[in-house]
């Protein structure tokens, strides 16, 4: 299956949990272009997403 780019690339902020839900509903049909790791001064992991996806699914997984 061939995953075809949406032209818009949206940027999430998440902890671990966000992201785990985040990586089951966009695996299925849209791009992750990027995870960056961070670790915030209050010693809290933070993952930054880069997905590329419609905007109705950027308002869904700012939700998450």
């Amino acid at each position: 299956m061939c995953l075809q780019p949406f032209g818009m690339l949206y940027t999430f902020d998440y902890t671990l949990e966000q992201l785990d839900r985040c990586q089951d509903r966009v695996y299925s049909g849209y791009n992750i272009a990027r995870i960056i790791h961070i670790l915030y001064d209050d010693l809290k992991d933070h993952y930054i997403v880069l997905v590329d996806c419609d905007s109705k699914t950027a308002v869904f997984l700012s939700l998450l």
